[in-house]
Parts: C-alpha cells; sequence; structure tokens
C-alpha cells in the first residue's frame, strides 16, 4: 500500500526516522477567511544558498491543531524585500531567528512587527517534541513548506542509533514554523507564565 500511495498515487512518501509524521496538505483558503483566532508569524533568515523563509500559522489548542495559512521566502533576497513579502502574510507579528539582531532591526525599520526568538541549549528538541504533540494542516499554497517536512529526520549514527537531534539541512519553512509557534509553547511551559527555553539548559 506504501508503494502504491507514493509511486502510483503521487503521496508524500515518508523516509526513516522522520521527525513529523502528523501532517497533511489541504486547501485551507476557505477556512483562514473564516478564522477568528490569533494568526502568530515565524520568519528564518538567509540570503544565497540558505533562503529567507516566513510563514503564518493559526492554533486551535483545544483540537490541538496547527494550520499553517501562507509562506513566503526565497533565496537572495534582501530583509527590505523580505518584509514586503511579510506584509503580505496573515500575521500581524513575527518571532524571528535572534542570531540576526541586526537584520530583526531592519524588518522593524520597515514596518514589521518583530522579535527574536528565546534560544536555549535544548530549545530546537522541545520546539519538535511541542510540535509533535500537534495535527500540522499545511495550505496547498506553501509548497516550501511541504517539500521540507517529508525529509526532516533525525541523525543516525554511523552504527545506525538513532539521535533526537535533526539533521540539519532543508529546513528553513520548519525553523520558521518552530518560531511562530514558541509564543504559545513558552506560554505553557510553566502554566501561563513565559519562560525563556534557555532554562532548560
Amino acid at each position: 500500500k506504501y508503494y502504491y500511495d507514493v509511486y502510483t498515487l503521487g503521496k508524500w512518501g515518508l523516509m526513516g526516522n522522520v521527525i513529523f509524521k502528523n501532517w497533511r496538505v489541504e486547501d485551507l483558503s476557505v477556512f483562514r477567511r473564516q478564522y477568528s483566532g490569533t494568526v502568530y508569524g515565524g520568519v528564518d533568515f538567509g540570503f544565497a544558498s540558505s533562503p529567507a523563509a516566513g510563514l503564518s500559522v493559526g492554533i486551535d489548542k483545544e483540537k490541538k491543531k496547527i494550520y499553517v495559512f501562507d509562506e513566503c521566502g526565497g533565496s537572495g533576497m534582501t530583509n527590505q524585500e523580505l518584509a514586503v513579502q511579510l506584509e503580505g502574510l496573515l500575521a500581524g507579528n513575527f518571532t524571528c531567528d535572534s542570531a540576526e539582531p541586526k537584520s530583526i532591526e531592519e524588518l522593524r525599520v520597515e514596518g514589521i512587527s518583530c522579535q527574536g526568538a528565546d534560544k536555549g541549549k535544548d530549545s530546537v528538541r522541545y520546539g519538535i517534541k511541542w510540535l509533535q504533540k500537534y495535527e500540522i494542516i499545511v495550505d496547498e499554497n506553501c509548497r516550501n513548506l511541504a517539500r521540507e517536512i517529508p525529509g526532516y529526520k533525525w541523525r543516525e549514527t554511523r552504527s545506525g542509533e538513532v539521535v533526537e537531534q535533526p539533521v540539519e539541512k532543508n529546513d528553513h519553512w520548519i525553523d520558521a514554523l518552530r518560531y511562530a509557534v514558541e509564543p504559545i509553547h513558552n506560554y505553557e511551559l510553566l502554566g501561563g507564565g513565559r519562560i525563556n527555553v534557555a532554562v532548560l539548559g
């Protein structure tokens, strides 16, 4: 059935040690017009071989669902060009890769409401584990994220042991997704109080 689904029907396949199995692609065009909750944005910076990536998501905590409404980005973009694209997304505020404070400031100068992500020793793994608790529904127009998710997997040692550390390759929109939901999982971490993930150490 697996080979039939992938090679005959053209459905997404799953690689070994894949991290996200809780996702699907769907047309969210009607749902996004009806959605009345907060829309969160995430940005991963890049330029040449590493593209800039932005997206916006809605979160239904009761149903444990994340809706990825739209995305933007690409290679060779200046922060000014990225800001123009971010303005077209649903999110009103963006959590960005805090490794580039200058880029964050440049987005702010362009009128984008944004702040740096809380990064700590275990923040990537913690963010992944939080996302795994939700069903991730990706709009059919978010092709970059849909291409990245099937190949996002845990690292394997030479002996074949699986290590809970993601392979850092083709993960730009996935990183943007982690940043986007960070305000929610940080808020939940202490039962409603915000915390810097660095304290997880």
